[in-house]
């Protein structure tokens, strides 16, 4: 069995590391680094799309608003249906079903903020502060439930979401790639997260918004939005990674004289290093409540049972579970963090053949990132929110219909089956 784990450590390994190596050789080549050889495999050009057509807000708003009522009224007919029979439910109960995992955690950090303790240590500081925040605020707005509003901040994030990723796709692509890529994010199969009070909501906003502005080179948002990425989780620091390669390749900083070089990075690259001030303020939080700015990373080792490792380690893992351990927790965790992973390195290679070299790094080290932990339970979710995974796929099938028509069909599906595990209480976190 170890042998299986080993053999998937490395053909994962070699796909990342292929892809990697292909879009950085890729942007120094666009930032005007003269390389001595033809760069293999990639057949990226750069190029200009002419946007004729306004944006559609209010196909997507109201695209995004039926899709999230349609998910709670499942919610609903669930309760109904499998859970509470004889007794009559209210809204309340409802909510409840969603208050599940890490929900929990978040609406009690937005009543009682970073104070809560467990058997005498600040075990929460692990979570990043943007969203309980955020839903402590607009609880001033739901007479103080802070239940009704994390449901709130989450929906009208994502709807926020989806537009700002249209704009996105749009600067480089079709408007039926973009279209697609909307939906494909929508309903891939653990996107209802993204109407539960979890903080996916508000890092996929803050992260479409500072890729957005990155790539529409206003750097100063793009660098606000990406602080704010990072005070929601600590994938949120890789927009940096993002507005530094478009920086680059943007202004060919190779071809820059000294001179030009300082002056271009201090009066406009200065931006991106905003970024950091998400994650040092993140880090100042862990210092007052607990005396250590790096107290989070104990924390996850010490009583969160879990410590960081090479994402091809997690994926040889992942298939050996999937293999040998219990089967609820096979179908629930297990197999669908591996899938998603072979997925993710799939559209990596797809990727770096055609794409922007700046999306195909981000995505890699996000990929990288989120499969980081020895105990990788929320993998799935983590990965609703890898955007250019969903460009990569929405280009491909821009002129393959039935390939469109098997993965809207096959998203569709098993979005329904896990929403239902996950509501019943199985381990879908």
């Amino acid at each position: 069995m170890e042998f299986f784990g080993l053999l998937t450590n490395i053909l994962l390994s070699a796909a990342f590391w292929g892809a990697v190596i292909i879009a950085v050789l890729k942007i120094l080549e666009i930032s005007g680094l003269k390389l001595p050889f033809r760069i293999p495999f990639s057949s990226f050009k750069e190029e200009t799309i002419e946007i004729k057509e306004k944006t559609p807000y209010k196909e997507l708003i109201t695209g995004a608003l039926i899709l999230r009522l349609l998910t709670f009224l499942a919610s609903i007919l669930i309760l109904r249906l499998f859970i509470k029979t004889e007794e009559p439910f209210n809204l309340n109960d409802v909510l409840e079903i969603w208050t599940k995992w890490d929900v929990g955690h978040y609406l009690n950090l937005a009543r009682s903020g970073y104070s809560l303790a467990d058997n005498g240590r600040r075990v929460f500081v692990v979570f990043f502060p943007l969203y309980p925040y955020t839903v402590r605020i607009i609880s001033f707005f739901t007479a103080g439930s802070t239940a009704a509003a994390g449901f709130l901040v989450s929906n009208l994030c994502f709807t926020a979401a989806v537009c700002y990723l249209y704009r996105l796709v749009r600067i480089d692509y079709s408007e039926k790639t973009a279209r697609r890529s909307v939906l494909y994010l929508s309903i891939f199969p653990f996107a209802f997260f993204f109407g539960a009070p979890f903080s996916e909501s508000i890092f996929l906003l803050t992260l479409v918004m500072s890729m957005y502005y990155a790539r529409k080179r206003e750097w100063a948002l793009a660098g606000g939005f990406g602080a704010l990425c990072a005070f929601s989780r600590m994938a949120g620091a890789l927009c940096a990674l993002y507005i530094a390669s478009e920086f680059c390749a943007e202004y060919r900083i190779f071809d820059k004289s000294t001179k030009n070089k300082l002056k271009l990075i201090f009066t406009k690259g200065i931006h991106a290093p905003l970024v950091a001030l998400g994650t040092l303020a993140y880090m100042g939080i862990n210092y007052i409540y607990t005396g250590n700015a790096l107290e989070f990373m104990t924390l996850q080792k010490e009583h969160w049972n879990t410590h960081a490792q090479y994402f091809g380690k997690t994926g040889g893992d992942l298939l050996v579970w999937t293999l040998s351990q219990d089967r609820m927790l096979q179908a629930a965790v297990w197999l669908p963090s591996l899938v998603i992973l072979i997925f993710a390195c799939v559209m990596l290679i797809y990727g770096a053949r055609r794409h922007r070299p700046s999306d195909v790094i981000f995505l890699a080290a996000y990929v990288a990132l989120s499969y980081i932990m020895s105990w990788p339970l929320s993998c799935p979710r983590y990965m609703t929110c890898a955007i250019p995974m969903f460009v990569f796929l929405a280009a491909f099938s821009e002129k393959r219909e039935t390939w469109h028509n098997y993965i809207t069909a096959i998203f569709a599906a098993v979005y329904g089956i896990y929403l239902v595990a996950f509501l019943m209480g199985h381990q879908v976190m």
